[in-house]
Formats: C-alpha cells, structure tokens, sequence
C-alpha cells in the first residue's frame, strides 16, 4: 500500500503525507529510485512519509536491493540441513533480527556489505521469535524459520504479529511427522528426531518454500504440489539448491 501511494504521489499535484508508512528497505529502495528521477520525497524509511508531486519524472539507471525474504530462505536451508554456504548481493542490515535469531539457533554468521556466511556449528536450538514490521522479523519468514526448527533440540515458540494467514504451513509439515501446536497467533514446535517424506501442497509462496525446506531434511522422498506459488516469489530455487547438493527436481 504504501508503494502503491508513492507511486500515486509523486506526480499529484501539491503535498501527500502517508502515515503509518511501511519502513522496509524496499520502500527506501523505491524512493531512492524516484528521487534519482526528479521526485521531492522526504522520510522513506520511516513512518510517515512526505511526498511534494512534482511535474515528470525523468529516466534514470537504479540497481535494485537484494530480496532479503529469498536470503533468509536459503540461509535457513543451508543451516537446517547442517551445512555452509554464502549468500551473495544481500545487505545484511536488512535482515537484522533475522542473522541474531540465526546464531541463537546456533548458526556461525559471518557477512560483508554484500553476502551473508552461514555454517552450521552443532545441534540446532530451540528458540522464541515473533514478527514485526521492520527491522523485526519478517512475517514471510515466519514459515521459513519454523520449518527449519522442526528438528531442532527443545520447544520453540513463534508468535505471528502480522498476518492471520501465515500458519497454513503447519498442518502440510505436520504430515511428515512434525510435532505442532498452534492456536490463534501462536505455534509452539518440539524439536523431533526425524521427519519422513511425504506428499504435501503449497497453499502460497512461503508456505512453499518452507515445505521444501521441510522436505530437505526428511527421510525418503516428497512429492509438493501447487508450486506456481513458489515459482512466482523465487526464481530458479530448483537450479539453486540443486547447485549445492540437494536432491531435488521437476516431477
């Protein structure tokens, strides 16, 4: 919504104020872009943003920002299966909570301006993680995170902030043997000592991604279905992940 009003703005004649603004680094990221090409914007970044329309817009070169939701996914994929690896073009202040939530799992991180170094150190531990608006942790890594502590040592407790809809990954990895409660905005996980392949469906884009990373650390084979979800927010996550070892193709 809030990208969409920038959008909307910046051309408008006289001053638009958004208020309760959306503070990710994308939203920074388009209003960079925009002030490259003539716009008078002023508080990206914060929530409340000032936007003065201007006349036109003119052309203008822009690198966007690395997407932090796919990093997270496959660090998360890389240390729930027990291995190490880089992630390349992400900045990681923009997955701030997220690297802290990974070393209290256990994880090794390493990172520079534009890559994130992940190993796994010893047995995954349980943690308690809830989402936020940024710079919290993300609600479309929610999925992500608890796929990875399935078994992990412990009871892990998540608390969903943001979107009602986010849960609708548990009763798919609960097929394969994982051990959830969840009730209203929360989902306590007890760590079990293996999970088993199974046939499973994607109900959205991180309910998908979280299913193949479920599916990474079970025995035996899983057969996802509905993956045009997971086709429309990653791109390649087959080719990449088959790139460092994993087992996985196109049925």
């Amino acid at each position: 919504a809030t990208e969409n009003t920038l959008l909307a703005a910046v051309l408008a004649k006289g001053r638009t104020v958004i208020e309760n603004a959306a503070r990710e680094p994308e939203i920074v990221d388009i209003v960079n872009m925009l002030l490259k090409m003539g716009a008078n914007i002023s508080g990206a970044g914060t929530s409340e943003i000032i936007v003065e329309g201007v006349d036109k817009l003119n052309p203008t070169d822009h690198e966007i920002i690395g997407d932090r939701i796919a990093a997270g996914t496959f660090l998360a994929a890389i240390l729930s299966t027990k291995g190490s690896g880089r992630v390349n073009g992400i900045n990681p202040e923009h997955l701030p909570m997220e690297l802290k939530k990974f070393g209290e799992m256990g994880a090794i991180i390493d990172s520079t301006e534009t890559s994130i170094n992940i190993e796994y150190r010893d047995n995954l531990q349980s943690i308690e993680l809830s989402t936020l608006p940024f710079p919290g942790i993300a609600t479309d890594l929610q999925p992500i995170f608890g796929s990875a502590l399935l078994l992990a040592e412990g009871t892990s407790i998540l608390t969903e902030n943001v979107y009602d809809q986010r849960f609708q990954w548990i009763p798919e990895v609960q097929r394969m043997g994982a051990d959830i409660q969840s009730g209203w905005q929360h989902a306590m996980i007890k760590g079990v000592k293996e999970l088993s392949g199974a046939p499973v469906h994607s109900t959205d884009i991180r309910t998908g991604a979280s299913l193949i990373i479920a599916a990474l650390q079970a025995d035996g084979e899983s057969l996802i279905t509905g993956i045009d979800h997971i086709e429309r927010g990653y791109e390649n996550i087959v080719d990449l992940l088959s790139s460092v070892g994993s087992e996985i193709q196109y049925n």
